[in-house]
């Protein structure tokens, strides 16, 4: 496959070394030769480009592309410039460029395994030599796949998809991008895989420590800041967050000057900036590069000078990202004795305020037991009122069902007087219209049954009518 890449943020980078005729400079990431045929045709022919990529088919498109300039071609990492350039007989750089990532060529060659969206023979390898992501996918334990997902790709579904690759490899090894992309894919939520693809994060983690590249960039950092010369500017482009923190933080503290706490009326570290900011914010790309290359809308470009011991900068009054001019040493001495006078001013305010406070604190601290204080006594008061209404309530609940009781009692006593032979008689005259007939004859026909059997037809027949009559009254009151 013909070697093709679109070089990102060409000329904002390569305007940002501030290139001056007869200089040495270093392109660290060659690529495909774009920034370093920019670096070449500003150069001159007095000047030195020395030319760094570990990639083999970079190195061969980039000889072909800087044809009829004479650049230095290293096929090493750049992590390595520090034992590099003395080799090659120099020992200062008037800057460097450093394009991180993978290239476009790289991702686009499915033979080389760095895409998810081909299926290819798993490999991610830069230079093509030495561990390949075969070997982190099927020899690594799960529990450190799992930490390099998370640290390196900062992807939250890490511990799924490590315990599926590992239950993935027990029947086979994994071969191919297209079977880790599968595996990825069914260990992430269903959400996950509708919203975006989600083997971009994974596949980064394991390119990156293939590669080795936050290391190598912790590395070559700080030994290519030293091979600056004084006024020498470094200009770095990040495509992803973590190796954008790494240049981030390392830029900071080389900018940063006194490190002593705010208290302190003078400055007793003695630190003073090792260098200046030239991008007080991180350069992007600009609508027309993003149409033309929709890949460098994550690119971010970074360049700091460094400074010579008395603090001025050598920056080019026609760079269009130069964004400050920085002060001489009697400036640099002026606003140091202003810092200092207003380290002492507000090293008497904060003594005035803490006495303040400390007045102020007893104040508050007196308030406050007295609040906790009526606080209790108002919850006393209120129990105690709760307390009382409750006994209240209780009393009277026992009042009504002593009351309750007696009328039980005396219902009670009211039902049963109604089943007396009195009643049962006045009910079946009131309600049958039957004859009231007297206690004294029941009891007389009763006790002379026995004599009344040779009475005559008609007399018995009465009887037994006057008997029927009752048994009836007797059936109608429910006895």
């Amino acid at each position: 496959m013909e070697f093709s890449h679109t070089t990102v943020l060409l000329m904002p980078a390569v305007d940002g070394l501030n290139i001056h005729e007869g200089g040495i400079y270093a392109d660290c990431t060659t690529g495909g030769g774009g920034h370093s045929l920019e670096i070449a045709k500003r150069l001159g022919g007095s000047g030195k480009l020395i030319c760094f990529d570990r990639d083999g088919e970079a190195i061969a498109a980039a000889k072909k592309r800087l044809e009829g300039y004479s650049p230095v071609f290293v096929q090493r990492n750049f992590s390595e410039i520090k034992d590099v350039l003395p080799e090659l007989g120099i020992d200062k750089l008037d800057g460097a460029i450093m394009d991180l990532g993978v290239s476009s060529h790289q991702l686009d060659d499915p033979e080389r395994g760095f895409s998810f969206h081909n299926d290819a023979p798993l490999d991610m390898r830069m230079s093509g030599e030495g561990m390949s992501a075969y070997d982190v996918v099927n020899d690594y334990p799960e529990d450190k796949l799992s930490e390099i997902i998370f640290e390196y790709g900062e992807e939250k579904f890490a511990r799924g998809i490590a315990r599926g690759i590992a239950m993935a490899r027990e029947s086979a090894p994994i071969r191919t991008t297209g079977e880790l992309a599968e595996i990825i894919k069914r260990n992430v939520p269903l959400k996950v895989r509708k919203e975006k693809n989600p083997c971009r994060k994974t596949f980064l983690a394991i390119r990156i420590e293939v590669n080795g590249e936050l290391d190598a960039l912790t590395t070559a950092l700080d030994d290519i800041f030293e091979l600056l010369v004084t006024g020498g500017r470094l200009s770095v482009i990040t495509f992803h967050s973590l190796e954008d923190r790494i240049v981030k933080q390392k830029f900071r503290a080389l900018c940063e000057g006194c490190t002593c706490p705010k208290e302190f009326p003078v400055c007793v570290c003695g630190k003073k900036p090792r260098a200046v900011q030239i991008t007080k914010k991180p350069i992007t790309a600009d609508e027309a590069e993003l149409a033309e290359n929709p890949r460098s809308r994550s690119a971010k470009l970074r360049i700091i000078e460094k400074l010579p011991s008395g603090g001025s900068t050598m920056y080019n009054d026609n760079l269009a990202y130069d964004l400050s001019i920085f002060e001489t040493d009697e400036d640099f001495e002026k606003k140091k004795a202003e810092r200092q006078k207003k380290r002492e001013e507000k090293a008497k305010i904060g003594i005035t305020q803490k006495k303040s406070i400390g007045r102020n604190g007893s104040i508050m601290a007196a308030l406050a037991l007295v609040s906790f204080v009526a606080l209790i006594a108002f919850g006393l008061l209120w129990s105690k009122v709760q307390i009382s209404d409750y006994t209240s309530m209780i009393s009277e609940t026992k009042n009504d069902i002593e009351l309750a009781e007696r009328e039980n009692v005396r219902l009670k006593a009211e039902l049963d007087s109604m089943y007396t032979i009195d009643n049962v008689e006045n009910i079946a005259s009131q309600e049958l219209g039957l004859q009231k007939t007297q206690s004294s004859q029941i009891t007389y026909i009763t006790l002379n049954t026995e004599e009344m059997t040779e009475v005559a037809q008609e007399e018995s027949n009465i009887f037994v009518s006057i008997q029927n009559w009752f048994n009836s009254v007797l059936d109608y009151l429910g006895f």
